[in-house]
């Protein structure tokens, strides 16, 4: 008997290296889905593997109560471009996952709001920020929600339109939101509903939340995604393509936020360790350089025209949406987007699929044009199916 949570594909995957994996089988396929926004410089990189190999040799795991030198150095990595993009320094706590960086930035929400006489916190209807307790109940969709409902009483969903309402009401300690809506289909916030968002919860003493767990670490050509919107968040979490396919989360707090923290007020064991932190070290190393970016933004507009061009081809594609290296080509209801996915796993493409039937195209940010012209061959090919 299965503990039946994941719905898999009958693909077993045994070997990968760059833009390409290879089944048990020896069939090999282009990923354009990239373990879920998760291997942001592609299967098995070098520089990855020998960092993973040297720390592995050395040292494995002390715990957070010793000083954990490569945990030290990704911290001020991390803290420095937060700095650079906001011009605030950053404080940084480590955990596993983004559902965990999300619970993180939700207590610390929680311990400032409790000072400052407010507390509520609100999140966004089609938003996703992970499957703990506290997560799932920032997370704006029924169909994870509903099974476990009740949750946290004192956060409410909101759709886009009230949200300014809410905050305006003076009792929200926190606005949660994610830059681009992944799960919910790829759905980008507006840049001016950004700005005036942000100047509100400031006239309200409001703190914003940004959850970068898949939008972060260089999907949208900015190490940062709110780097594109002009705004400044109080927080930030992170997690998905920080650690290159090596499981990580990491929280970076304002100093007001930060300056709350206490021994003993949270903790992870795992948290942090020398293996996830050497390998995200040589992730942000590569990642944050400008030429690395600016690389990603280029190739980020031959995705998104070829996707165009695509989209001419078939009246049931309805529209396309995203930015960068992140896009969902949403569907007609009588095309099913699972069903187009199966079909491209049969032909040797890896694509992803998220809410309102859309087709998730989230690639290593080591694409090319080649891989993105062979993308295009294989996906007209499902398509003509439909």
């Amino acid at each position: 008997m299965e503990f039946r949570v994941y719905s898999r594909y009958p693909v077993t995957f045994v070997k990968g290296r760059g833009m390409y994996l290879w089944d048990s089988a020896g069939k090999k396929y282009l990923d354009f889905l990239a373990g879920i926004a998760v291997v942001s410089l592609g299967h098995c990189h070098p520089a990855l593997v020998k960092a993973l190999k040297k720390q592995a040799s050395l040292l494995w795991h002390t715990s957070n109560l010793f000083e954990i030198p490569p945990q030290k150095r990704l911290a001020e990595l991390l803290s420095e471009l937060f700095e650079r993009a906001t011009g605030k320094k950053g404080y940084v706590f480590f955990s596993n996952s983004g559902a965990e960086a999300v619970e993180a930035a939700l207590k610390f929400v929680r311990k400032w709001g409790n000072l400052n006489g407010k507390r509520k916190v609100v999140s966004f209807r089609r938003s996703f920020h992970g499957r703990t307790l506290g997560s799932l109940s920032l997370t704006g969709q029924d169909k994870y929600r509903k099974p476990f409902s009740p949750l946290v009483d004192w956060v409410e969903v909101c759709d886009a339109s009230c949200v300014f309402e809410k905050v305006d009401g003076g009792d929200v300690a926190a606005v949660f939101l994610e830059p681009i809506q992944g799960e919910g289909g790829v759905i980008p916030f507006d840049k001016s509903f950004m700005k005036d968002l942000r100047e509100l919860t400031r006239k309200r003493n409001t703190l914003m939340v940004l959850d970068e767990v898949q939008t972060g670490v260089g999907r949208t050509g900015r190490f940062f995604a709110f780097e594109h919107y002009g705004v400044i968040p109080d927080v930030v979490t992170l997690a998905k393509g920080l650690g290159g396919g090596f499981p990580i989360g990491a929280t970076i707090f304002s100093q007001e936020l930060a300056s709350l923290a206490s021994p003993s007020d949270h903790g992870s064991t795992f948290g942090g360790n020398y293996l996830a932190t050497a390998v995200a070290c040589e992730v942000v190393k590569i990642v944050s350089e400008e030429p690395f970016l600016d690389r990603v933004r280029k190739v980020g507009k031959i995705l998104e025209k070829t996707l165009k061009e695509i989209s001419g081809k078939f009246s049931f594609i309805r529209d396309l949406r995203g930015l960068g290296l992140m896009w969902g080509m949403g569907l007609d209801e009588n095309v099913q987007v699972g069903k187009v996915a199966e079909k491209a796993l049969e032909e040797g493409l890896i694509v992803g699929t998220a809410g309102g039937n859309t087709l998730r195209f989230v690639p290593p940010l080591i694409v090319e044009q080649k891989h993105i012209d062979e993308m295009r061959d294989r996906l007209v090919r499902v398509l003509e199916k439909f």
